[in-house]
């Protein structure tokens, strides 16, 4: 079912491979692919056709679309300092920044976790709605899957969608809008 919804979103399937998020310069780019530890944990849990399979398909969609997009040079510049602070501001026995690479409409950002999503009450790796807001960044997705050097580490992928008004993440009924994925912004 979500094939379907992606083809008819123009969207195809992509495969998850090794990733070097590293920051390019504006009208470049280059592949952005899931982590090693991400990409292995999708390819375990493909054969179950489930959620956790479902958000590895809609994961690699979108950084099949961050791929095509080139570096704005301005907005990345800012938002990624950003993105590294809020990691940093979090509990640093708990937190640790990986990785952060922002294009024109998208952000990866690769975080270390000694706990994963919801193992202990008070656990949050969820960006306040106000400093997201003020940014215009929607935090679309996470991902969590153990490190392949400590098993009691957890690998976290949070993807950020950039948007100019909120009309254009929701449809009238509350749900995201059909071209939410496609929409390139540049604000």
């Amino acid at each position: 079912m979500l094939r379907r919804f992606l083809i008819a979103m123009g969207l195809g399937v992509v495969a998850a491979g090794t990733a070097d998020v590293t920051p390019v310069s504006a009208g470049i780019t280059s592949p952005i692919e899931l982590p090693p530890v991400q990409a292995a944990r999708c390819k375990e849990i493909a054969a179950s056709k489930g959620p956790e399979h479902e958000d590895c398909v809609r994961a690699a969609q979108i950084l099949a679309l961050m791929s095509a997009e080139s570096r704005d040079v301005r907005w990345a510049d800012a938002i990624e300092p950003f993105l590294r602070k809020w990691i940093e501001s979090l509990q640093p026995d708990e937190f640790t920044f990986r990785k952060v690479e922002c294009r024109r409409s998208w952000c990866l950002l690769e975080v270390g976790s000694t706990i994963a999503a919801g193992d202990r009450p008070g656990h949050s790796l969820i960006l306040a709605t106000h400093e997201a807001q003020k940014r215009k960044i929607f935090q679309l997705q996470t991902l969590f899957a153990h490190d392949f050097d400590d098993q009691s580490v957890w690998d976290a992928l949070v993807i950020f969608k950039r948007y100019c008004s909120e009309s254009e993440l929701f449809d009238g009924n509350g749900h995201l809008a059909p071209d939410f994925y496609t929409l390139g912004q540049t604000c």
